[in-house]
């Protein structure tokens, strides 16, 4: 690894360490697997529904895979 990899690595994990990582539990993956079914997700994006939904939080995101579903806030990116 270069040294400038070795730097942006210790400046994501720098950034990464600022913030609570959820575990994914069994029953988050199971509903995550429901929820990607019903709403046609992404298996990457059900998990991350499926675990804000787990933790009561609020999901803001840009993605439009996530607009009109409850308990997201969805800001559409704005056009350059």
């Amino acid at each position: 690894m270069s040294v400038a990899d070795e730097a942006a690595t210790r400046e994501i994990l720098t950034f990464l360490y600022q913030y609570h990582i959820a575990p994914v539990f069994p029953d988050i993956a199971e509903n995550a697997a429901l929820l990607g079914a019903k709403h046609k997700l992404a298996m990457a994006d059900a998990i991350i529904y499926a675990t804000a939904l787990e933790h009561h939080a609020t999901l803001w995101t840009q993605d439009d895979d996530f607009a009109g579903l409850s308990h997201v806030r969805y800001y559409p990116k704005k056009k350059s």
